[in-house]
């Protein structure tokens, strides 16, 4: 059933192969780390708990930010912010760029399911979430609800273009 799984997900993001997943016990979300060979990591009991389509959609976003090197242009946007830290403009474009790379990872998703559908499932899936690492160079799970209402709302807009992607 998983290589069912591994194949659509790497259908959705035109690959051959999927980055290297692995299961902790000791993390409570979903995140994508490392610079040049990123890892995506998973809660050990999400893979027995989640339905078929819950963990796709999981997999095809965090994937697709270890496909586009997310972790490092996060660490570089870190950095960018420490160099500048005066100059209040690095701070829009941080926050700018951390939107459109959720808003790009998103719309691979929405390949294989409706918005709606989705955002039930990013409802469900941050229910589970009850913390986000804070590490160097990953791309976690946005533990804010704020974050995650404006995610949903920009999921529902009908005016989204989801055919943008990083391909």
């Amino acid at each position: 059933a998983f290589s069912k799984l591994r194949s659509e997900v790497c259908s959705v993001l035109a690959v051959q192969r999927l980055p290297r997943v692995v299961t902790s016990n000791a993390v409570t979300g979903p995140f994508t780390s490392g610079l040049l060979k990123p890892v995506v990591v998973l809660p050990a009991s999400w893979l027995h708990t989640l339905d078929r389509e819950s963990l796709r959609d999981l997999l095809i976003h965090e994937c697709a930010h270890a496909f586009h090197h997310d972790s490092l242009v996060g660490l570089l946007q870190r950095a960018a912010a420490i160099l500048w830290w005066p100059n209040p403009l690095i701070y829009v474009l941080n926050r700018e760029l951390d939107k459109t790379q959720e808003e790009v990872c998103d719309n691979y998703v929405l390949q294989r399911t409706t918005a709606q559908d989705y955002a039930h499932r990013l409802v469900d899936l941050a229910g589970r979430a009850k913390a986000c690492p804070q590490l160097p160079a990953t791309v976690g799970w946005g533990c804010s609800g704020t974050k995650l209402e404006k995610r949903i709302l920009k999921l529902m807009d009908e005016n989204r273009n989801t055919k943008i992607t990083a391909q």
